[in-house]
Order: structure tokens, then C-alpha cells, then sequence
């Protein structure tokens, strides 16, 4: 007699998908930056810095921002970059948990271009910004910065302006000249130069996981090409 045989089959056992919240984050507020190029800066028209290498020092003051939920109003942070590599500054003023979000979201606008998006080392300091009608500066405490004038334009009130650069993700830039620029860090950078290349600008960005997925599947994201470019 035979017996029936009977077999059984087993599905693999799947866990469900985690699913995660996007890290969404919104930015708007003005970029104060100067590098060590002549005036224009060749960078931003796509071109080879004037000396060959382009270092650059940069403050996003923020106007209304958020990251992952933490609101991020009227704080500041920036960063520096020359041949020993770049170096993040955090303002002072911002909380532990807003400290923390700060970082998140300056590495997120760095990676919007202009400044490096790789590694670097991120403190907390005393970041000043002014401008006026004028002029305008950067101070990272201890390290320095740069003050520039505005550059007036053929009717001698308004500003040169600069639209739809390469490098930086700023839509319009005024035009400046350095008229002090002395900067050092903590890895070794040192910039000390005048009379050279700044822009002065408003920002208005945006992303996060929830944006990054669908920049895959649908239009390609822009992003604008690193300014510094290292002393060889």
C-alpha cells in the first residue's frame, strides 16, 4: 500500500519594511562669502580660479529655518576652506537640541554646493554678520573673516549683480571687494588677503529623504559645483 506523500512548502519569513519619517528641512536667509580669487570670481562662470586654487570663507545667516522639526530662526553657521582642508562654525546662541540640528542642516545646504560637502570638524563660536547698504562682513571669533564693500554699479547706487552662478546655491548675487580678509583654524588654514572676490546673496532651500527619492524617480536635482578648490 502506498502512502500519500505530502510535501510543505515554507515562504521565508519577510519582516515588514521599516518605515522611517523624512528628514525634511527648509532654509532661507542671506550668504555672506569671499574667497581669495580677483573680482569676479572665475568660479562662479564655471571657469579656473585666478590663482589656480580658491579659498573661501562663508556665513549662511538664516532667516526662517527648520531641520527634522527644530525651528532654526535668525541663527548662523558657516565655515572656512583653504589647502588644509574645511572647517565648520555653529553660532553660539543655539540650544543643545537646536545645536545639533544646525549641524544637520549646514551639512545638507553644503552639499547644495559651494561649499565642500565632505567631512569636517564642526564648533561652536561667536559668529558676527553685518551689512549694510554698503558693506557687509563675517567674523568666526577667535579665527577671523572678512569685511567687503558692495560694488556700485554704473549709476553709482545699486550693486553689480551676479545671476544664476555655478557654485553657489544663490539665484542672485551682489557683487563686492574685500577690504580686510584674515582667517585661520584649527587644521591649519590661513588665508590673509585684500582687495579680492566676495558675493553677498539670498537663499531659499529645501530637502530631505522624502525630496532625495523623488529627485531619483522623477527631474534630475541640481547641485552646484564646490568653490573652494585646495592649494596644489
Amino acid at each position: 500500500m502506498l502512502l500519500p506523500i505530502c510535501f510543505l512548502l515554507f515562504a521565508p519569513i519577510t519582516k515588514p519594511p521599516v518605515t522611517r519619517p523624512p528628514l525634511n528641512w527648509s532654509a532661507t536667509g542671506t550668504l555672506l562669502e569671499a574667497c581669495s580669487c580677483a573680482v569676479p570670481c572665475p568660479c562662479n562662470f564655471g571657469e579656473s580660479p585666478t590663482m589656480g586654487y580658491c579659498h573661501t570663507v562663508y556665513a549662511y545667516r538664516l532667516k526662517k529655518a527648520t531641520y527634522n522639526g527644530v525651528t532654526l530662526d535668525g541663527l548662523v553657521f558657516g565655515g572656512g576652506e583653504a589647502d588644509k582642508g574645511a572647517m565648520g562654525y555653529l553660532d553660539l546662541r543655539a540650544t543643545p537640541a537646536q545645536a545639533k540640528a544646525l549641524e544637520e542642516l549646514a551639512k545638507a545646504v553644503f552639499a547644495k554646493g559651494g561649499a565642500s560637502g565632505g567631512t569636517r570638524k564642526f564648533v561652536p563660536t561667536q559668529i558676527t554678520t553685518s551689512q549694510t547698504k554698503q558693506n557687509f562682513s563675517v567674523k568666526f571669533g577667535e579665527s577671523g573673516g572678512f569685511a567687503a564693500d558692495l560694488i556700485l554699479g554704473a549709476d553709482r547706487k545699486t550693486p553689480i549683480i551676479v545671476e544664476n552662478n555655478v557654485t553657489w546655491p544663490v539665484k542672485r548675487f551682489s557683487k563686492g571687494k574685500t577690504t580686510a580678509f584674515r582667517y585661520h583654524d584649527n587644521v591649519g588654514n590661513r588665508i590673509e588677503v585684500s582687495g579680492v572676490n566676495a558675493n553677498l546673496g539670498e537663499f531659499s532651500l529645501s530637502g530631505g529623504t522624502a525630496s532625495a527619492k523623488a529627485g531619483k524617480a522623477g527631474k534630475p536635482i541640481f547641485v552646484a559645483k564646490a568653490c573652494c578648490t585646495p592649494k596644489k
